[in-house]
């Protein structure tokens, strides 16, 4: 029997001869999903070279890796350009996920994985996002349709990028309608901030709910402003801590503007950069 003749919503992109041809299937492959229902990409084990290009993902695609240490996807896109990126449908229609992988960006200026519109739910499990460079971002989420979106980061992991120069955020959410984010077994570390949040006013509200999290701000400490590890400059959020390991300071921007709104409960503030304490620039949270 041939079981591959019976995968009809599921397309399966193997090796090819090294990793450029690889990467030219790979998007190929994607390429020619028809739109309008649910695909899975199952990506064999290997290394898949974009080679200055972005893999497009469409509404209801999902991608699925082989492991973390077995399926790669890499590219060098430049001018903030993502390695990964993940569109969703105006309607809200959109349900999919990005597991079972390693993601890196090469290239001096170009995030990692942007996330576009998320909509309904975008889960992103199991996942290693690399960025060799720190002028960028590794996990970006924008959303800019009216319709609630919802994202889960599962089990994922940021190291610090191989650069310190320029800017960079491990994870920066950045609404204009509703969100929910979840960031569950994250590990992320890297330079100032390793999370940010912003929107665009008071439909970007952001309810973010952090647990069993290790984030550490590898950043330079500057007068008035310690190495960051999560820094809000929405109005409008509300984030819950639970269980997660903070090493770095907490920086709110945004409770000036009197929406935004800090829950812990069994955070471990540790000190940084030789301190005795943990600064914590917000309310609602205790110091330590």
């Amino acid at each position: 029997m041939d079981h591959a003749a019976a995968l009809f919503s599921t397309v399966v992109v193997s090796p090819a001869s090294d990793a450029l041809s690889s990467g030219d299937a790979l998007l190929a492959a994607v390429a020619g999903l028809a739109p309008g229902k649910p695909w899975l990409v199952k990506i064999e084990p290997g290394t898949y070279d974009l080679n200055h290009r972005s893999l497009d993902v469409g509404p209801l695609v999902s991608v699925e890796g082989s492991g973390e240490a077995a399926t790669k996807i890499t590219s060098d896109v430049y001018n903030y350009q993502p390695t990964v990126r993940v569109n969703g449908a105006p309607d809200g229609s959109t349900t999919h996920e990005l597991r079972f992988l390693t993601v890196e960006q090469r290239s001096d200026v170009g995030h990692t994985i942007h996330i576009n519109d998320p909509a309904t739910l975008f889960r992103v499990t199991l996942l290693r996002s690399v960025n060799s460079t720190s002028t960028a971002i590794s996990i970006y989420l924008t959303a800019s349709f009216t319709a609630p979106s919802s994202l889960v980061l599962d089990s994922v992991t940021i190291p610090s990028p191989q650069s310190s120069a320029g800017y960079y955020a491990a994870i920066m959410l950045t609404p204009f309608s509703s969100s929910l984010a979840t960031l569950h077994n994250v590990t992320a570390h890297g330079p100032n901030p390793v999370v940010q949040i912003n929107s665009t006013g008071p439909g970007g509200t952001v309810l973010l709910k952090i647990d069993n999290c290790d984030f550490r701000s590898d950043g330079s400490s500057t007068p008035g402003h310690p190495p960051t590890v999560i820094e809000n400059n929405s109005q409008y959020s509300t984030i819950q801590m639970t269980g997660t390991r903070v090493n770095g300071a907490v920086l709110d921007n945004g409770v000036y503007g009197g929406g935004s709104y800090f829950h812990c409960l069994g955070t471990s503030w540790l000190p940084y950069d030789g301190s005795t304490q943990p600064q914590f620039l917000a309310t609602g949270c205790p110091s330590q």
